[in-house]
């Protein structure tokens, strides 16, 4: 999957220049410490999401303007800077303590405000500010023609194609 891999390794080469990490695409964003990887993907959980995390960048931790994207990776690579094994801990814990809630907004926002969380949320504002023109040239110049290409891509057609048999079975 050309594409992919094009995106992938643009991503790993942006952050390289700060810390190593590995990059992949999966099915959500994560980073994985033992890895020592940052995941990135083009399915988001919904709409109201993506808004909800947008506007937090923006308005809770004020955050430069960029989109949903750049916010995911580079809260990723927050993680990446910021990310311990206690931390990790307490992230589980967290978990296990929501795991029954119901799903929304109110959820969202808890979850987003948790330490680990907003830690890397802002380690990821911090970064954003002090490395913005950078961040949107490579994302004009470099990232952006490649997602493009991905919307285009075979990979995606074929991805999406597995997707929807997915949901049918």
């Amino acid at each position: 999957m050309e594409a992919i891999d094009n995106i992938s390794r643009s991503i790993s080469e942006f952050f390289n220049a700060y810390a190593p990490v590995n990059v992949t695409c999966a099915l959500d964003y994560y980073y994985d410490l033992d890895k020592n990887e940052i995941a990135w993907s083009f399915l988001t959980s919904s709409d109201r999401g993506d808004e909800l995390f947008v506007n937090f960048f923006e308005n809770e931790l004020g955050c430069p303007t960029l989109n949903c994207f750049l916010y995911s990776i580079l809260h990723e690579f927050g993680h990446r800077m910021t990310l311990t094994e206690d931390m990790l801990q307490e992230h589980q814990v967290f978990m296990k303590q929501i795991a029954d809630e119901e799903s929304g907004d109110e959820l969202q926002l808890k979850y987003m405000r948790m330490p680990v969380e907003l830690v890397a949320s802002q380690y990821a504002v911090e970064f954003a500010k002090a490395h913005y023109d950078e961040i949107a040239d490579w994302y004009d110049d470099v990232l952006l023609p490649q997602l493009q290409a991905l919307t285009q891509s075979p990979d995606m057609q074929a991805m999406m194609q597995l997707l929807l048999e997915g949901e049918t079975e």
